[in-house]
C-alpha cells in the first residue's frame, strides 16, 4: 500500500459529520494536551540525559495547566473546589523511590489524563456522542490529583503556584490579551519573573561544587576551598537526584 492508498482509505472511515460544541471548551482541553507535552519536555533532560531537574520551568508549566483547568471550570459552570478530592490520599507507588520518579508519576499522569479528556470531546464533535460534562469533571479530577503529587512533592502551594501564573502573564499582557503580545514574548523578562520566586540553586547546573549551608541556616553558598558548617545531603533543587 503507497502513502496515497493510505490516505484514500483513511478518508473512506473518517466521520463526516461534525458537531460544533463550546470552542472555549475545545481550547481548554487542548490547551491542557499542550501544557502536558511540555511539561514532559520539562523532566525529560533529567529522564534521559541526567541534567539537573529546571524546576522553575516545572513550576510555570504547572501554572500554565491550571490556567487551561481554569478555562474549561468555566466553560462548564465548574469551580475548582468541584475537581480538588482532598480526602484522598496522595499515595504513588512504594517503589518510586526518589522524589524526581514521583514528579514523573505526576506529570505523565497528567499527560494520560489530558488525552482521556480530549478522546471525550473528539467523540462528541466527530462522532455524535453526546458530549458528558460529568466526563470531564472526572478527568479533571484525577488530573488535579497528579498536579497535587507535583506540588507536594516540591512542597509548593496551588494557591502560589496561580500567583506565579498570574504574576507571569501580567507581565505579558499588561491589560489583556492581544495577539501581538501572544506573538512577540518577552521570554527573559517573563524567565527573571519566575525565577524571583525560585529561592534556591542547583550546583551541578551552575556548574559549581558541593553545596554548604551558612551558620545561621539562611544561606546557600558552593565553594570549595572553604570549611563548610555543613554539608548539605540533598539538593534542596533537584532533590537528590543530581547532588554532587
Amino acid at each position: 500500500m503507497t502513502p496515497e492508498q493510505y490516505i484514500e482509505n483513511v478518508l473512506r472511515t473518517e466521520s463526516p459529520d461534525f458537531e460544533i460544541i463550546d470552542t472555549r471548551l475545545l481550547h481548554g482541553v487542548i490547551g491542557c494536551c499542550t501544557e502536558a507535552a511540555e511539561l514532559l519536555e520539562a523532566i525529560r533532560p533529567n529522564m534521559f540525559y541526567e541534567e539537573c531537574l529546571d524546576k522553575v520551568n516545572l513550576k510555570e508549566e504547572v501554572g500554565d495547566m491550571l490556567w487551561y483547568i481554569g478555562v474549561i471550570l468555566d466553560a462548564c459552570e465548574l469551580k475548582f473546589e468541584d475537581i480538588m478530592d482532598k480526602n484522598t490520599i496522595l499515595q504513588v507507588n512504594p517503589f518510586q523511590q526518589t522524589p524526581n520518579t514521583v514528579i514523573y508519576h505526576g506529570v505523565i499522569g497528567c499527560c494520560i489524563l489530558s488525552g482521556d479528556m480530549l478522546d471525550i470531546v473528539k467523540k462528541s464533535l466527530f462522532y455524535s456522542r453526546e458530549l458528558s460534562i460529568s466526563d470531564i469533571k472526572h478527568r479533571l479530577i484525577s488530573i488535579m490529583w497528579n498536579i497535587r503529587v507535583i506540588l507536594e512533592i516540591n512542597q509548593w502551594t496551588l494557591e502560589e503556584v496561580m500567583e506565579l501564573n498570574i504574576a507571569k502573564l501580567r507581565k505579558r499582557y499588561p491589560e489583556q490579551f492581544r495577539d501581538d503580545l501572544a506573538a512577540n514574548r518577552d521570554l527573559k523578562a517573563e524567565r527573571k519573573i519566575l525565577e524571583e520566586d525560585q529561592k534556591d540553586i542547583c550546583p551541578k547546573c551552575a556548574g559549581l561544587g558541593k553545596i554548604y549551608i551558612s551558620d545561621d541556616g539562611t544561606q546557600l553558598f558552593t565553594s570549595e576551598g572553604v570549611t563548610p558548617i555543613y554539608e548539605i545531603k540533598v539538593c534542596p533543587v533537584c532533590n537528590g537526584e543530581c547532588y554532587i
